[in-house]
């Protein structure tokens, strides 16, 4: 019986330290909308972030402010190492060099420059102020490996008006929600949202900006179109289609189907610079009531050898040229002559 009864009462109170580390581990794990963020970890405001880096042990990360007549843009660079995992020999096995080559694999940084937009200002948004979840306090060297500060995973430094502010980024909160964040300097720890190092670590594919024009509902009136064809104006039935400028009430499907086509062109990656060769296709204005508000350029890169040419497309959106899928181009270009007669 006293059996029985130890087993019980060990029983017992292993339930209910299960059930107490359960009930922690799910206010941890909850997801919690950014706005819960309530501890300011530093002020803002977001106009005045001039710059984020992001340093990790394969990814560096770059986000430098700028602005023109269209808003606010940030130009980000990310250097990437990327490995390349060891084929095994087809050649002999006795051959040492074969050996060799499949025992190494490669390691190469991989560079990529992007415009980021929206999903910049998102960022920025939640950096500067920069609020917090939940206030650790600071952590004695013998509790660093219980919020990751043993081996941290980078470190994040945002320069906001003029100051430099610096975080390392240690472990996710249970549950894989949060991260811990120590600030250089004070020391002190806190939880913040694991969206912004989900960010930055993915920058290349998260941060980068692929539409090619962002314009408010009813705010685009009318088009022209400049091709070595010549110049046609189309105006906007009010969202119902197209007409052209010297017919205004009568709906040209054609011109509605192209304009279609031409609000699906998306940037796949950018350039710095056009390629050599590139030819110009066509030249957008975008006007609405008080005269333009964007314009795209589309150019054609003919390469010898290649099954297809390559388009690149430029916006008051994009800043840069930016690559552009070849088959959604290659009919635009295709619809033209019918289009400009």
């Amino acid at each position: 019986m006293k059996l029985l009864r130890s087993l019980a009462t060990h029983s017992a109170v292993l339930v209910a330290a299960t059930v107490f580390a359960l009930s922690v581990w799910n206010r941890e794990d909850a997801k919690r909308p950014d706005s819960e963020a309530t501890v300011q970890v530093w002020p803002g405001p977001a106009e005045a972030v001039e710059r984020i880096t992001y340093d990790s042990e394969k990814t560096k990360v770059r986000i430098d402010r700028r602005k023109d007549d269209a808003g606010r843009y940030y130009l980000v660079e990310v250097n990437k190492q990327e490995s390349t995992p060891a084929k095994a020999p087809e050649s002999d096995p006795d051959d040492p060099d074969a050996g060799a080559a499949a025992a190494g694999g490669r390691s190469e940084h991989k560079v990529v420059r992007l415009v980021a937009v929206d999903s910049a200002n998102d960022l920025v948004d939640l950096l500067a102020p920069l609020k917090a979840l939940r206030a650790i306090g600071r952590v004695g060297p013998g509790r660093a490996a219980e919020f990751g500060f043993d081996k941290p995973e980078g470190r994040l430094s945002v320069n906001v008006g003029g100051a430099s502010r610096e975080l390392v980024v240690g472990g996710v909160t249970p549950g894989g929600a949060d991260r811990y964040v120590k600030v250089t300097g004070s020391g002190e720890v806190y939880a913040v949202s694991g969206q912004i190092v989900r960010m930055l670590a993915f920058a290349e594919s998260r941060l980068v900006e692929r539409e090619l024009h962002k314009f408010e509902p009813g705010q685009l009136k009318r088009v022209r179109i400049t091709s070595p064809a010549g110049t046609r104006e189309f105006v906007d039935l009010g969202g119902e289609g197209w007409a052209r400028a010297n017919s205004p009430k009568a709906k040209d499907e054609t011109a509605g189907n192209w304009m279609t086509k031409l609000n699906g062109l998306s940037v796949t990656e950018y350039v710095e610079k056009l390629p050599a060769g590139a030819a110009p296709v066509l030249h957008v204005d975008f006007m609405g009531s008080s005269g333009r508000i964007g314009y795209l350029d589309l150019s054609k890169v003919t390469e010898a050898n290649a099954k297809a040419p390559r388009y690149f497309a430029r916006s008051e959106r994009t800043r840069w040229y930016g690559q552009v899928l070849q088959s959604a181009a290659d009919q635009l270009e295709q619809d033209l002559p019918t289009l400009m007669r």
